[in-house]
């Protein structure tokens, strides 16, 4: 079964989001709350990386015909975990109250 090279590339891509886009929401954070949250987008962006690629060079190794499976588990998991803790962070910085006020026009 061959795997499409679109589908290798996507753990990458979301993986790079996660890495460089994820943190432009950190400023609207008080000072003091960001390193944590930084931290996190750091462990979690490089695992959306280097979990589906190990499951995949792994069941590759040992011959596994599930690990389309646990690449694909990994990568839904670890894209849970962003999820969560973004959701966290815009809910504990207030942002989109502050968007519906009219105080932040643009994100970037």
């Amino acid at each position: 079964m061959s795997w499409p090279l679109d589908d290798r590339s996507s753990p990458l891509l979301v993986g790079a989001v996660c890495l460089t886009q994820s943190k432009k929401t950190l400023k609207y954070l008080p000072e003091g709350t960001r390193l944590p949250y930084r931290k996190l987008y750091n462990v979690i962006g490089g695992a959306m990386i280097l979990l589906p690629a190990g499951a995949f060079v792994l069941g590759k190794l040992i011959n596994l015909d599930t690990y389309t499976f646990w690449a694909e588990l990994a990568g839904i998991v670890v894209f849970a975990a962003y999820w969560a803790l973004k959701g966290y962070e815009l809910s504990s910085s207030h942002l989109d109250q502050k968007i519906f006020a009219g105080n932040i026009e643009t994100i970037s």
